[in-house]
């Protein structure tokens, strides 16, 4: 069985914010709008793309996709060093962020756990320490999680195709 696990919280941003339109009402004052059906359409579309070349590349007929998101109870990170990605704190997200994740948690199996980021996630669902019956491919352009063992998918560099790693690779 492939199951793939998807940076999520990758696709919230991206979506969102390439689905936007800054709307300039005067000099300094403007809003946001998003547009859901082709935030929706352009995810899904890149998600079906994903799914297709990797069960090629598996040569299976069929596979479960896992989209995985950061905890809402913050990272342990944050916990650990107070600092953490606190030149983020006060830069705007994307207007669809909250619509355009509850819509993927409708259409797609989540995982989500207490004090992770979505990263995290993928490493500790999506690692392969020992070949099984399952095969498993991290999807994400972040390039961090190459220090995880197991196969990996970034579909902005598609042309690489899956790179496997293994524990040494990893270390």
């Amino acid at each position: 069985m492939l199951e793939l696990y998807i940076d999520a919280d990758v696709l919230l941003y991206k979506f969102g914010f390439a689905c936007e339109t800054k709307i300039e009402w005067e000099e300094g004052v403007w809003t946001y709008t998003g547009n859901m059906r082709k935030a929706q359409s352009e995810l899904g579309f890149l998600v079906d793309d994903v799914t297709e070349q990797l069960l090629e590349w598996s040569g299976q007929e069929e596979c479960d996709v896992r989209m995985c998101f950061s905890s809402k109870s913050g990272s342990f990170r944050q916990l650990v060093y107070d600092g953490y990605k606190q030149s983020r704190k006060g830069r705007r997200k994307p207007q669809l962020l909250g619509d355009l994740k509850e819509w993927i948690c409708g259409e797609y199996a989540t995982l989500e756990e207490p004090w992770l980021e979505g990263d995290d996630v993928l490493g500790v669902y999506g690692a392969t320490y020992s070949p099984g019956e399952r095969t498993k491919v991290m999807c994400s352009i972040d390039k961090d999680l190459l220090t995880i063992p197991g196969h990996h998918y970034n579909w902005d560099k598609a042309d690489k195709g899956v790179v496997s790693i293994d524990r040494e690779q990893a270390a």
